[in-house]
Order: structure tokens, then C-alpha cells, then sequence
């Protein structure tokens, strides 16, 4: 019950954040704007994904501990951020309600809302190291899901030692 009001809550946010559909010349101005954008790296930036990459490591571990205490501290420094984007909102509900709970399959879950918004805000922003995109077709009864990682290798945050290795290299941002 204590998990319901949080994921609850980070559903409504999601579908508010996307009550519109973007046209394809909206679409195709924004990949063209995005091109042109020089990469930047900034601490806060780059803290949040150190962040992350504790997060994505301790869910390859299975370690549902270290899961929740690389949340609580990705979602510390999403705040330092911005605080009206938002992406960086449904990380952020997404990164505590994955802090609160000591079931692996919720985590993995809220790590999923997490890794695709957080891909999305990098992809805008700028981020200033390599990182790719992965993806797991299996995960989440063969719905596919994706994460990144700061290494070519695949290391499954979804199923962890069960399938460590499933998965593929999608992009490189």
C-alpha cells in the first residue's frame, strides 16, 4: 500500500507530461536543433549520471539495498538540476518510489521510467562523456526495455545474474 500512492502518482505525472503529440515538422526541428547543439558538461549533469550508473550497477548486482540508496541519492541530485523540467520531475518520483520499497521487480520498474527519461533529458541537454543506449528485448514479459550504460558491454540491470548478458547496444549519445 505504501508503494501504491507513489507509482499511482508517477502515472498520472507521465501521462500529464505527454498530453500532446509533437507534428513531424515539430519533430524533425527539434533532431535538427539537437544536432547542432554543442555537447556540454556540467558537475550537476554529470553527478546525476554518476547517479544513475550506481543505480544501473546495483540493479545488476540484484542488491535491492544498494538499489534503494543510489535512488535516494540520484534523486538528490536531480533536484540540483532544475527544478520545472519535466523529465527531471518523473525521475525524480520515479527515483524515490524506487527508494521505498524492498521488492527487486518494482525497482527494476521505476529504474525503467527512470532510464527512459533520463535518455531523453541527456539527449537535450548534453551530458559530455560517452554513454550508450541498451536494450533488452525479454525484459518485462517480452516488452523490451531499455537503460544506459558508460560501456559497450551488456550488464542487464532487468535480470541480473539470470541473464546478464542479454541485451544489445542501440545508440551511442
Amino acid at each position: 500500500m505504501k508503494l501504491f500512492l507513489p507509482l499511482a502518482f508517477l502515472a498520472f505525472f507521465m501521462a500529464s507530461c505527454n498530453s500532446k503529440p509533437e507534428s513531424k515538422d515539430t519533430q524533425q526541428e527539434t533532431q535538427a536543433t539537437a544536432e547542432k547543439e554543442p555537447v556540454v558538461d556540467n558537475h550537476a549533469t554529470s553527478a546525476a549520471v554518476t547517479a544513475y550508473m550506481e543505480l544501473k550497477n546495483a540493479l545488476v548486482e540484484s542488491d535491492v539495498e544498494k538499489s534503494a540508496q543510489a535512488a535516494t541519492s540520484l534523486s538528490s541530485q536531480i533536484v540540483e538540476l532544475s527544478e520545472s523540467d519535466s523529465l527531471l520531475g518523473v525521475i525524480r518520483i520515479a527515483s524515490d518510489s524506487l527508494s521505498m520499497t524492498s521488492n527487486l521487480d518494482v525497482q527494476r520498474s521505476a529504474f525503467e521510467v527512470i532510464s527512459d527519461n533520463f535518455y531523453i533529458y541527456l539527449k537535450k541537454e548534453g551530458h559530455g562523456r560517452p554513454i550508450y543506449r541498451q536494450y533488452c528485448p525479454m525484459a518485462f514479459n517480452n516488452d523490451g526495455a531499455y537503460w544506459l550504460a558508460e560501456e559497450e558491454d551488456i550488464l542487464n540491470p532487468y535480470f541480473g545474474d539470470m541473464m546478464l548478458k542479454c541485451g544489445r547496444v542501440d545508440e551511442e549519445l
